[in-house]
């Protein structure tokens, strides 16, 4: 309930609009003047009826908070990001983290505006940061508006309307087939040392898993007699956490899917050589289940099978792609052998088929452009004669 107090002319309307992140109560004020000629009777009326309007106007979320930006956003991080968001999602928002508390963290929560987001993102552009690494910087700021807003300490978001870069994107690199053919002919030649990379690169190419899904696997994982492979995990490293194992990226990402049982054939062998060196080790082999490991068992390095294949590449003169371009082919075959994009968007473990569509556009457009094409050869017809 709105609160009056005549002070001479005028009248001081006071509404509680919420509290700071320290629990004190917030007030906001507004001043209403009585009109000449009015009475003292009708200025009191009139002045009950403003305060009635004034307490809608602020229950309606004009409101505003006095916490500094840098007070809530370390509040954000505590009680949202640490419990909602992934690791592996906080790990990423960490590295903007600093240079938005240096440009807007003496400001209060109320005060930032569009202009000042605005402002922020043309200098990062003129300092030559990726169009994507400057939305992650505004979805960051977007994120801690969303929660104030949820909690009646701000009204609007000043990240709504905020121009950003075009995302020049470069054609993804991939390999083609007879590319992918060699690279798999060649690491069957690898010695018995290097086997579980030969099984990561492989695994890699015919599921198109995820780096971390592909670290994550552990022999419960497997059916090897039915040739069936689930996704339940994920595992990374990080300087916060260090190796730390979390659930995959979307409830879509949970999924199963049938090996060729040439693969499979590789598996049973790798598990077989795994066993003899866990035997062999006694009680220095740590035992995780996982399918790739350190040379005792434990967790391996993330980085490992990266660094393998850029040294295998460079022995044999292969052309380099990333690892996560192995996703890209498998997708891109999968296309191209006709799949519509919800199963296609299953393999993958997007959260939604818009994710396949945006990402791979090009590939079911090149593969729809071969509609026509394939009613011809079906037909065989020689309109032309």
């Amino acid at each position: 309930m709105a609160s009056i107090r005549k002070r001479g002319n005028s009248y001081l309307l006071r509404v509680c609009s919420g509290y700071t992140v320290d629990g004190k109560q917030v007030d906001t004020t507004k001043t209403w003047r009585i009109p000449d000629g009015m009475t003292e009777k009708q200025a009191e009326k009139e002045a009950q009826r403003q305060a009635v309007l004034f307490e809608e106007e602020c229950r309606g979320g004009a409101t505003t908070s006095t916490v500094k930006f840098d007070t809530y956003f370390t509040q954000w991080f505590d009680e949202y990001a640490t419990i909602k968001l992934k690791a592996k999602t906080i790990q990423g928002y960490r590295w903007p983290e600093k240079r938005i508390r240096t440009e807007f963290g003496h400001m209060r929560l109320d005060k930032i505006t569009l202009r000042d987001i605005q402002r922020l993102v043309g200098t990062l552009h003129k300092e030559g940061l990726a169009a994507k690494s400057i939305k992650n910087y505004v979805s960051l700021i977007s994120a801690v508006y969303r929660y104030a807003i949820k909690h009646q300490l701000v009204s609007k978001n000043p990240c709504t309307g905020v121009d950003l870069p075009r995302n020049d994107s470069k054609e993804r690199e991939i390999l083609t087939i007879p590319e992918v053919q060699q690279l798999l002919t060649l690491l069957e030649e690898e010695p018995a040392e290097n086997m579980q990379f030969v099984v990561f690169l492989t695994l890699a190419v015919y599921t198109g898993f995820r780096r971390g899904e592909l670290l994550g696997l552990e022999w419960k994982d497997f059916a090897l007699n039915s040739g069936l492979v689930s996704v339940k995990r994920a595992a990374y490293r990080n300087m916060e956490h260090g190796h730390f194992t979390d659930t995959p990226k979307s409830k879509k990402s949970y999924r199963t899917i049938k090996l060729p049982d040439e693969v499979t054939a590789l598996l049973t062998r790798y598990r077989d050589r795994q066993r003899t060196s866990a035997a062999t080790l006694g009680s220095k082999w740590t035992d995780t289940d996982r399918i790739f490991t350190s040379w005792d068992g434990s967790y391996i390095n993330p980085n490992a099978p990266e660094r393998f294949y850029h040294k295998f590449c460079a022995r044999h003169g292969l052309r380099v792609v990333t690892l996560h371009s192995f996703r890209h082919l498998n997708a891109s075959v999968l296309i191209n052998a006709g799949l519509d994009v919800k199963t296609v968007q299953a393999a993958l473990g997007h959260s939604d088929a818009t994710t396949t569509l945006n990402t791979y556009a090009h590939e079911f457009q090149t593969a729809q452009a071969r509609v026509c094409d394939a009613v011809s050869n079906a037909l065989k017809l020689n309109l032309g004669a």
